[in-house]
C-alpha cells in the first residue's frame, strides 16, 4: 500500500510540475512571423517509443538526481537525459554498465521491476528486470499536449539572450510529444517571453 501511495503522489507531483511549467503568452499585439528559428515538437507513437527510450552504452554523468538501489545495481537519474545503470557489487570500484535514455526526464520512482519516469509531460512505465535492455510498457499523458512547451534548459542552451522565442504549438493529433528540437518553423502562434520570466 505504501508503494502504491508513493506512486500516486509521484504522478500527482508530476502533473502539478508540468502544469505550472506549461505556460505560454497570449498577447494579440505580438506580430506572428511568417518564418522563424525556434522549437519544433518531436512526436512518437506507442509503436516507436522503444526507439527513443532504450538502454544504451554508459555515458558521463552530468547532473545527478535521485539514486535507487536495484539488487546489486544503482540507478542514478541525470536531469533531462535519463538514468545511469551502475554495478555496485564492488562498492570501492563501481562499474558503469548502461544508460537508459529518457529525454526530458526530471523525476522517477521505482516499484519492483518497474521504473516510473516523467518524460516531457508523460508518465512512462519501464520494465527494468533486465536493466541492460529496458523496455517501455506504457506511456500516459499527464497533461493536455497543447499546453506543453520547451523547457528552460532548452531556452538556456539555444536562445540564452533572446527576449522572445517562438515555437510550434503542440498538436495531440500528431502523437506523443516526446521532446523539442531547434528548427525553422512557419507562422508559429506560440512563444515564450523567456528573459522576463514569461511576463511580457
Amino acid at each position: 500500500m505504501k508503494s502504491q501511495n508513493q506512486l500516486l503522489n509521484f504522478a500527482f507531483i508530476l502533473f502539478v510540475v508540468t502544469l505550472l511549467s506549461a505556460c505560454y503568452n497570449e498577447d494579440n499585439s505580438v506580430k506572428i512571423p511568417s518564418i522563424a528559428i525556434g522549437f519544433k515538437p518531436v512526436y512518437v507513437d506507442s509503436n516507436t517509443i522503444n526507439e527513443v527510450i532504450y538502454s544504451t552504452n554508459p555515458r558521463v554523468l552530468v547532473k545527478p538526481g535521485k539514486i535507487f538501489k536495484y539488487g546489486k545495481m544503482l540507478l542514478i537519474s541525470d536531469e533531462n537525459k535519463g538514468i545511469h545503470v551502475i554495478d555496485n557489487s564492488d562498492k570501492i570500484n563501481p562499474i558503469k554498465k548502461a544508460f537508459i535514455n529518457i529525454p526530458g526526464n526530471i523525476d522517477l520512482a521505482r516499484k519492483g521491476n518497474y521504473l516510473y519516469a516523467d518524460c516531457n509531460g508523460n508518465l512512462v512505465t519501464i520494465d527494468i528486470s533486465d536493466p541492460l535492455n529496458a523496455k517501455v510498457t506504457s506511456i500516459i499523458n499527464t497533461i493536455q499536449i497543447s499546453k506543453l512547451r520547451p523547457t528552460n534548459d532548452l531556452m538556456n542552451k539555444y536562445f540564452p539572450n533572446e527576449s522572445r522565442v517562438f515555437y510550434e504549438c503542440a498538436d495531440e493529433r500528431k502523437g506523443i510529444l516526446l521532446s523539442w528540437e531547434k528548427d525553422t518553423i512557419y507562422k508559429p502562434e506560440c512563444y515564450l517571453g523567456y528573459s522576463r520570466s514569461f511576463e511580457e
